[in-house]
């Protein structure tokens, strides 16, 4: 159901890293931030993806 490929999370990985230090969000706002790319989202056309990182 779930792919995770290394290439998404590196690039995951880099834009919390930015959130935190660049932007200065606390710890629960990067938190909500990687919760949310972690829930099922629905595109335009109706279909359910499970993942941002799923191929």
């Amino acid at each position: 159901m779930t792919k995770h490929t290394p290439e998404n999370e590196r690039i995951k990985r880099i834009y919390f890293a930015y959130l935190k230090e660049a932007k200065r969000y606390s710890e629960p706002t990067v938190d909500a931030a990687a919760k949310a790319l972690s829930r099922p989202w629905t595109s335009p056309n109706g279909t359910v993806h499970y993942s941002m990182s799923a191929g």
